[in-house]
């Protein structure tokens, strides 16, 4: 069977109910002002009587409604930002009271003939968190047709035998970034302070201190680090290294040489010292700590870097002292950066001026923080990631942190880590969404919203389409980006979407609320769903996006799913980006919805209509 129409007619029974006919009166006007943005995502999903996809009409009629709330949003099908998208004009023939829905106007909102300015593209937002990854700032390719057959994989006693030349204590020096630009590279001397073992007892990575924190026997503070923080680090990452693997695939085992040629194994002791081992290097990163009254690292003296944790892929590379790129400052090896102020982060304990501080405070006994835990999984997926996508001709960041994100996520329950990435990017979702495309990764401060998003997308595709198994069909196909995604959801579960499909039902889960989207007879998407099909029992558990967990608070009051703009309120759209607007409740049976002239051809209006809800209000479903 057409597996395109086969999705048709699972849509048709997922979005067809009982309650609602619908009419379209065509747009007065229909003109395009700039389509340079244009591009063609495929179908799109067909409409049915929660969901309405307005392209170039400009009203709808809506029966059988009444007392259901109607919600609408501009969804950007264009690879450019939409300035002016269409909005809500009004009326007729209905009755829509506000209800218990508050909606929200920015203060550089602009509509219809009112429009005074264009509020920026992107604004920086101070997000709840500092917590952030790196975004490497140069990209390494390599030739993978030049390594051996034979030479790609490593045996364990391999490891063995380079972890045997290594002793706790054992000195090294190291490349580390000294600036928050992190641009800038020293030389910095290391002790090794722990070993790591599979379960097999098998040695996998070595951690190393900067010397001038680590206070062996003495107490964890600031940045210092001991000797039992360090084995904590090291025992834990040894414990789930070969768990993450069966689920992302096998890191690089070879060196290669700037133009991308293979420079041989990391086997070979002549290539490489510390041979395949995950070396884990503990350091002030970004060289940005400074010690408050009270002796703890702050908030505020972190927000120029605020980096966590990173890997770069110039340490797979041979150094080269002439290079005018990073690979001058490679390690030759395999490499994890991790900030040691994080590793005694507490997220919640503050000092007398209210900042957040960096006392010790492990996830269990004298371990790290779990904060640092996650990100160290976080960024093995990008050490896997370097190889299982070498053959591609870009890996989009966005992509590659989805996938980092979804590491965490399936591994938090194992590692103790509770809520994790689910408490630290879903609330961030919910209240600044719109400023970040789907499939968009933004840079600086900003790129914060990005994660957020590409968290929330990935969560619901592993979530709707195959848990574990599809996350490991994604990470480990021949594509990347939405190809990638699309590719994989047809190899689990047989149905040939299109990237607008994808889009659209994703947008719809992030309206519908689980209460309504899980009931039987609706059937929609959304994110209140177990993944299913495990992998090392990593699992993927229901989400509830309008749950307590993920409440914001704007102006003293806490809101629950993503922010909703009034209804006339016209912001920009990001590329493949959305804008969530209520319309109020219906008193009345039939409604007709009239919207502006579309000047856009990428600019959509996706109408959705569900029952009553107060977004003051968590949905009711547990967490």
């Amino acid at each position: 069977m057409n597996k395109a129409k086969s999705f048709y007619k699972l849509m048709v029974t997922l979005l067809c109910g009982v309650f609602m006919t619908l009419s379209f009166t065509g747009c007065i006007f229909d003109f395009v002002t700039d389509d340079s943005g244009s591009e063609d995502l495929g179908e799109d999903v067909p409409n049915g009587d929660y969901m309405i996809t307005l392209n170039s009409e400009t009203s709808v009629t809506l029966s059988g409604v009444q007392g259901k709330a109607i919600l609408y949003a501009n969804f950007n099908t264009s690879n450019r930002v939409i300035n002016y998208p269409r909005y809500y004009t009004g009326a007729s023939n209905y009755a829509i009271a506000t209800g218990s829905i508050t909606t929200f106007t920015p203060s550089a909102s602009y509509v219809g003939a009112a429009r005074t300015a264009i509020e920026p593209d992107v604004e920086t937002v101070n997000d709840d968190t500092i917590l952030k990854h790196f975004v490497p700032k140069e990209k390494f390719h390599v030739d993978t047709s030049s390594i051996p057959v034979s030479r790609t994989a490593i045996d364990q006693t391999s490891y063995n035998s380079f972890a045997t030349t290594f002793n706790v204590g054992n000195e090294k020096e190291f490349y580390v970034d000294n600036d928050v630009d992190m641009e800038t590279y020293v030389l910095k001397n290391c002790v090794l302070a722990a070993k790591g073992t599979n379960a097999n007892g098998t040695t996998v990575c070595l951690v190393w201190v900067d010397e001038d924190l680590y206070t062996q026997n003495g107490s964890n503070y600031g940045k210092n680090i001991n000797q039992t923080m360090a084995q904590n680090l090291a025992s834990k990452f040894g414990q789930y290294y070969e768990k993450e693997r069966n689920v992302f695939g096998d890191e690089f085992e070879s060196l290669f040489y700037t133009n991308g040629s293979w420079a041989g194994s990391l086997s070979d002791v002549n290539v490489c010292d510390t041979g395949p081992l995950v070396n884990i290097i503990v350091y002030d990163i970004g060289n940005d700590y400074t010690d408050s009254n009270d002796g703890n690292h702050t908030n505020s003296q972190t927000e120029e870097c605020g980096v966590e944790g990173y890997f770069y892929s110039k340490d797979y590379f041979v150094r080269n002292p002439d290079s005018s790129r990073i690979d001058r400052y490679s390690n030759e090896g395999k490499y994890f950066y991790i900030d040691a102020a994080f590793c005694n982060y507490n997220g919640t304990a503050q000092n007398s001026a209210g900042e957040t501080v960096y006392a010790y405070n492990g996830i269990s006994g004298n371990g790290v923080s779990g904060s640092v835990i996650s990100t160290l999984f976080h960024e093995f997926q990008h050490m896997i990631n370097f190889r299982q996508k070498a053959n591609a001709d870009d890996d989009p960041a966005w992509y590659n942190e989805m996938l980092s994100m979804l590491a965490e996520d399936m591994m938090r329950e194992q590692l103790g880590l509770n809520e994790s990435v689910r408490k630290e990017r879903l609330p961030a979702f919910n209240k600044y969404y719109r400023y970040s495309g789907i499939d968009e990764m933004l840079e600086g401060r900003d790129a914060v919203i990005s994660y957020a998003t590409a968290y929330t997308f990935g969560a619901w595709l592993a979530r709707e389409y195959g848990g574990t198994e599809l996350v490991k069909e994604i990470s480990q196909n021949s594509y990347v980006g939405m190809e990638s995604i699309k590719n994989a959801i047809y190899v689990k579960t047989g149905y040939n979407f299109s990237t607008l499909q994808l889009f659209k039902m994703y947008l719809a889960a992030c309206v519908f609320r689980p209460t309504f989207a899980t009931n039987a007879a609706h059937r929609l998407p959304s994110h209140y769903k177990d993944g299913g099909n495990l992998i090392e029992s990593f699992a993927l558990t229901k989400i509830n996006l309008f749950g307590s967990n993920y409440g914001y608070s704007v102006g003293g009051t806490t809101y629950y799913g993503p922010i909703l703009y009034g209804p006339a309120v016209q912001l920009p759209v990001r590329p493949h980006g959305f804008v969530l607007h209520s319309i109020g409740t219906a008193t009345t049976d039939t409604v007709t919805l009239n919207f502006s002239p579309r000047t856009n051809s990428g600019d959509q209006i996706v109408i959705f209509v569900q029952d009553a809800f107060s977004n003051t209000q968590s949905d009711t479903l547990a967490e």
